[in-house]
């Protein structure tokens, strides 16, 4: 199933998925709080998908199958805002 970020049941699904913690810091995030608090984050990037060799190592690099599908729910994760714009 591909992940869209805009749709609220996609957001409280990987919420509730990892137990409404931050998969960096393992501090609980909230969902909504007056405005969004809970970020996405991809596991694997996107941008890797600019380049097939590129995917192909990240998804080798994390066992995973190799149809696997970068853009699915399944490479989504929280993340409370301060550690995921520590990547950035």
């Amino acid at each position: 199933m591909k992940f869209n970020r805009k749709d609220a049941i996609h957001r409280k699904a990987i919420w509730e998925i990892y137990n409404k913690k931050c998969q960096y810091c393992n501090s609980k995030i909230d969902l909504y709080d007056g405005k969004l608090k809970m970020q996405v984050d991809h596991i694997i990037s996107k941008d890797v998908n600019k380049s097939p060799q590129k995917l192909k190592n990240a998804i080798a690099m994390h066992n995973l199958p190799e149809n696997f599908d970068i853009e699915s729910l399944s490479n989504a994760i929280p993340s409370c805002p301060i550690c995921n714009n520590k990547k950035k």
